[in-house]
């Protein structure tokens, strides 16, 4: 769907930060494109938050016209770990507010001598975690090679959502949020307390994400979810789960 005009007049010189893939549902911007040349053709910059997109969605990042992207090392089976990646150009345009460590390339007594041959060293006032960088190049090097049950890892993806989500919405007294299948399916039980599952899922070796993912307003305020709980607060959690290349296959 393309930018509609109030949207269009909204991104006069403006800082866009969009999901690239949802933390609730894992749907993907679709008009990821129109929004990228729209908010440029205005003078504005576009920023991807790709936390959930890089782990299961990065065919879409691929030759993105975004300005930054940024993205958390762990959902790519890494440390912890936070990744910009950025235009040059962006980066040379930058009015930097803070300075030190690897920014800095000489100190005088009341004067100093930032870094000029590498735009990228801008944002690294402090010491660089080496130890994470470095798990995250190990993690992708697996990410290239691995082929889960001899299968291509969006293949085996595709088949585990399929059958989690048909097997998740067929459970009486569950609520699934997703319309369709996804790596990223979000559920919750009115009468259950979420974090409580969680507890339950993970005694049987089963991960889960209890919570509102980040999504708070989305998910209290604009949806209104959930609409009923068991408990006495009013904003017990979801409950999510996320299928990854690790993930096994169960027995047919």
């Amino acid at each position: 769907m393309a930018p509609s005009s109030t949207t269009r007049r909204r991104l006069e010189r403006a800082v866009v930060v969009v999901n690239a893939a949802s933390n609730i549902d894992g749907s993907t911007l679709a008009n990821l494109a129109d929004l990228v040349r729209d908010a440029h053709a205005r003078g504005g910059i576009v920023i991807l938050d790709a936390a959930q997109a890089m782990a299961h969605e990065h065919a879409l990042l691929r030759g993105t016209d975004a300005d930054a992207i940024c993205f958390s090392a762990h959902k790519m089976y890494g440390a912890s770990l936070g990744v910009i990646v950025t235009r040059i150009d962006l980066l040379r345009s930058l009015e930097i507010g803070f300075v030190g460590g690897g920014m800095v390339t000489d100190v005088r007594e009341d004067s100093f001598d930032l870094v000029t041959d590498d735009p990228g060293a801008l944002l690294e006032p402090g010491l660089q975690a080496w130890g994470e960088i470095i798990a995250l190049g190990r993690a992708l090097d697996w990410l290239g090679h691995v082929r889960p049950g001899g299968l291509a890892p969006r293949e085996h993806i595709e088949s585990l959502s399929g059958r989690l989500f048909d097997g998740l919405s067929a459970i009486p007294g569950l609520v699934v949020l997703n319309h369709a299948a996804s790596p990223v399916i979000s559920v919750y039980a009115p009468k259950q307390d979420s974090h409580r599952l969680a507890v339950f899922l993970s005694q049987q070796q089963i991960m889960v994400r209890s919570g509102h993912f980040c999504a708070h307003h989305e998910l209290k305020e604009r949806l209104g979810l959930p609409r009923s709980c068991a408990s006495p607060s009013d904003s017990t959690p979801l409950r999510r789960t996320s299928t990854g290349r690790t993930t096994p296959s169960p027995a047919s």
